[in-house]
């Protein structure tokens, strides 16, 4: 799933910016001081996502927001699109929903 589809998926389910921003960084301290320490965030089975974001959430939604937390570590142009269609996720919505 590329990352655009993750964060429609994420929008159309109901989660904004802010969700997603507090998810992704929740990700990224189990993996680099909690309870994943020393695993990638791409690594992460659907068992511990639930347990670092202590939710019972769908398989889809978990994947989705792996993919989008993944991304967010990167440098590079995907990344820095993923940045701008944050900042303005109903913006993103209706152009991607286009397509």
């Amino acid at each position: 799933m590329g990352w655009r589809d993750a964060l429609l998926r994420l929008h159309n389910g109901g989660w904004n910016a802010d969700d997603i921003d507090k998810a992704c960084a929740t990700v990224h301290d189990a993996c680099d001081e909690g309870k994943c320490e020393g695993i990638e965030v791409g690594d992460l089975t659907l068992t511990q996502l639930r347990s670092v974001l202590h939710v019972g959430l769908d398989e889809h939604v978990l994947r989705s927001l792996q993919t989008i937390a993944a991304l967010r570590r990167c440098q590079d142009h995907d990344a820095e699109e993923l940045r701008r269609a944050l900042y303005d996720l109903d913006a993103f919505a209706y152009d991607f929903g286009d397509d």
